[in-house]
């Protein structure tokens, strides 16, 4: 299985000059806890914006949430993957930097998609024998990781 294989529906984004109102919005909207952000002239990956980071962001500017650009809460050293990456490089990032989503950036830099551990999850359902057996255990690894208490820089 592949990383684009795990993508299961257009990638949504937003621009770092949006609002984190629009970014909430967009969101709810799509049921989604993560967003790309891309530079506005290029289409570029320059970061990635969670529900958490729009919390965060309101609670320590103060100002309403269409006051607030995108660009000033998102994350900016954001790890991805290609679209032909395995499903083991897929888990072992997430595992390594503790990571949740994962965008797929095809050859011309723009987001494909984000692939999520609840994709991975859902897509193990369809394996079955040892293979299953061995896709288990690495979810549940990566569970490990990624939900063990850790300090963000």
């Amino acid at each position: 299985m592949k990383a684009i294989d795990l993508v299961h529906r257009k990638a949504r984004i937003c621009f770092g000059d949006s609002s984190l109102a629009e970014a909430a919005t967009m969101m709810l909207q799509n049921d989604v806890g993560a967003l790309p952000v891309v530079e506005s002239m290029t289409g570029k990956l320059c970061g990635l914006i969670t529900d958490r980071d729009i919390a965060m962001g309101a609670l320590t500017q103060g100002l309403p949430l269409d006051r607030i650009p995108v660009r000033s809460v998102c994350s900016r050293n954001v790890h991805f993957c290609r679209p032909e990456e395995d499903l083991g490089e897929v888990l072992l990032k997430m595992r390594m930097y503790a990571l949740r989503r994962l965008p797929v950036l095809g050859p011309d830099e723009h987001v494909l998609g984000v692939v999520t551990l609840d994709d991975i999850a859902s897509a193990a359902l369809a394996v079955e024998g040892p293979t299953r057996l061995a896709l288990d255990h690495e979810l549940a690894e990566t569970y490990g990781a990624v939900t063990r208490p850790h300090v963000r820089s």
